[in-house]
């Protein structure tokens, strides 16, 4: 495993988001930030670029799905990327039979974080859920670095 990898058990996103009445019904989706733990759909919200990539990914005919519709939910704005975009959720069903826009996914944040990204430095997290068990794949290091989070989510897509 990459050094600046790591893997834990994550938070049930589905949970969360139906307890605050969101959108369950997703296969890939960025997280809002504050989701873990948030009292009201209102305290919700995503950090400003989630709009960029979400954009870029459309360019290449990537559809997302969303917990709550952006302009339902505040949007954040800090001065660096590291806090980026509150995490990726996909199932494993979806990585299995999609991994190749997971991929697209994953460079579209890769490109970005290299043209925006000051320190070049990078964070990502990725929360994979399989009958309702969610891993949560951590990265944080240098951008070029990203692409450790692609190998480790091709492991997890080829186990069975």
């Amino acid at each position: 495993m990459h050094e600046n990898l790591s893997i834990e058990e994550g938070f049930d996103v589905r949970r969360e988001a139906k307890e605050l009445g969101c959108n369950t019904d997703a296969d890939i989706a960025f997280v809002p930030l504050g989701l873990a733990g948030a009292e009201s759909k209102e305290e919700l919200s995503y950090h400003d670029t989630t709009e960029t990539v979400e954009k870029l990914a459309e360019q290449e005919d990537l559809e997302l799905d969303t917990f709550i519709d952006s302009g339902d939910t505040d949007t954040t704005k800090l001065k660096s990327t590291e806090l980026f975009l509150g995490g990726l959720f996909v199932t494993v069903e979806f990585l299995r039979h999609n991994f190749s826009d997971v991929a697209t996914l994953i460079n579209i944040v890769h490109e970005h974080y290299s043209r925006v990204a000051i320190d070049g430095e990078a964070q990502m997290s990725v929360m994979v859920e399989e009958d309702g068990e969610v891993t949560r794949i951590e990265y944080d290091g240098p951008i070029e670095g990203i692409d450790s989070v692609l190998d480790q989510l091709e492991e997890m897509k080829n186990d069975d």
